[in-house]
Formats: structure tokens, C-alpha cells, sequence
């Protein structure tokens, strides 16, 4: 392992070079300039498990500051993939639970199992449903507004 304060001070630091305003040179940031991301979170995402309002995901559409409807489309799938993964988590649940129920003998796992699949693919049903109502809702006071030419 190499000595990080030697490398800080000889400028091996592996971060990005800077351009320093008082010195007039570019000079090496102390600290690299990378982004450790979660290798299965999509680019973006939040936690899966934090509800959104429709008015909060109204919200999120108007800041976008766009009508364009590809733009406002990609960033409802932005908002929706998260909750895919939830789907998908939901499913796995219900056929490991279906199995587990099927041998008897594991049926205490099983059941509880069953029960937290259907909550979580009701949460997930909700979420996406407040996303595509406020969607829908953004999408249509654009034409309830006057065109001005």
C-alpha cells in the first residue's frame, strides 16, 4: 500500500487536474472524482421502498420544465424503474412461498412469505399508479392552457 499523503503531495493523487484561479496553473484535486453506484439501482433511482404521491410525481413532471412528450416519457420510465424491480422481487416471493406452502414441513416460512409478496406487489401497484395518474394529469393541462401565438 503507497503513502496517499506522499501522492497528495507530489500531485499523484488520481484525481482530475483543476485550473487554480489564484495561481493561474492547473493544479491535481486532492481527492478523486468518482461515483461508487449500487451495481442493480438503475441510474437515478431512489430507494424502491419510499412511496410518491401523485401530486409529489406532478411535481417531478413540472420540474422538468418540458412538454416534449419523449422527455416527459423517458422520465416517467426513470420514475417507474425502480418499482419494476419490485415486480419482479414480488413474483420470486410468491413461487418461492408457493413451494415452500407446498412442503408441509415449510409451510411456517411460506405463508408469511405468500402474505409479504402480496403487500409488496400491492405497494408496487400504487406507486406506478401515481406515477401514470400524474402522467396523465400533466399531459392533459397542456391542452386545457390556451395557445398563444
Amino acid at each position: 500500500m503507497t503513502d496517499l499523503r506522499a501522492e497528495l503531495r507530489n500531485g499523484e493523487g488520481g484525481g482530475a487536474t483543476r485550473a487554480d484561479p489564484t495561481l493561474g496553473s492547473t493544479t491535481a484535486h486532492p481527492f478523486p472524482l468518482r461515483r461508487h453506484t449500487m451495481a442493480l439501482m438503475p441510474s437515478g433511482a431512489t430507494n424502491p421502498l419510499s412511496s410518491i404521491s401523485q401530486q409529489a410525481a406532478f411535481g417531478i413532471f413540472k420540474s422538468s420544465g418540458s412538454r416534449d412528450a419523449d422527455v416527459l416519457f423517458a422520465q416517467k420510465e426513470t420514475m417507474i424503474s425502480p418499482y419494476k424491480n419490485l415486480k419482479t422481487l414480488a413474483m420470486i416471493a410468491y413461487v418461492v412461498g408457493g413451494l415452500f406452502t407446498i412442503m408441509i414441513f415449510m409451510a411456517w416460512f411460506g405463508i408469511p412469505c405468500l402474505i409479504g409478496a402480496w403487500f409488496l406487489s400491492r405497494f408496487q401497484a400504487k406507486q406506478v399508479a401515481n406515477i401514470e395518474a400524474a402522467y396523465a394529469e400533466y399531459v392533459a393541462s397542456f391542452a386545457a392552457e390556451p395557445k398563444l401565438v
